[in-house]
């Protein structure tokens, strides 16, 4: 959640390893489109106001205006990362890191500006 009135949301993957990334503003949950692609099983999602990042099992995303619109974020992946866990970090001298572990390839990071 980013602040009482806007929080965000990955599901899935349900049975059919669909999901989504949810918007909660104003009262209503909507699923985000803006460039995602759509029924992605997310594997992890985390940020800030200023970015916010979703991982799936192949690709990042990474948003800057609140989910409007989605920018592929994955230079330096492998190309089939399996990701399993996604976490932004601000660190004690007030760097700022994105964490993605993945099944059997190592855990990456990225700072950010």
């Amino acid at each position: 959640m980013l602040d009482n009135n806007l929080a965000f949301a990955a599901t899935g993957p349900n049975q059919n390893d669909l999901g989504y990334v949810l918007k909660f503003a104003v009262s209503t949950w909507t699923a985000v489109d803006g460039g995602l692609p759509p029924f992605l099983q997310f594997v992890g999602l985390d940020g800030t106001r200023g970015s916010l990042f979703a991982a799936n099992l192949g690709q990042v995303f990474v948003t800057h205006d609140l989910g409007s619109t989605w920018l592929l974020a994955s230079e330096g992946l492998p190309t089939v990362a399996h990701s399993s866990d996604l976490h932004w970090v601000l660190q004690t001298d007030a760097t700022q890191y994105v964490y993605l572990a993945t099944y059997g390839w190592s855990i990456f990071r990225a700072r950010l500006p």
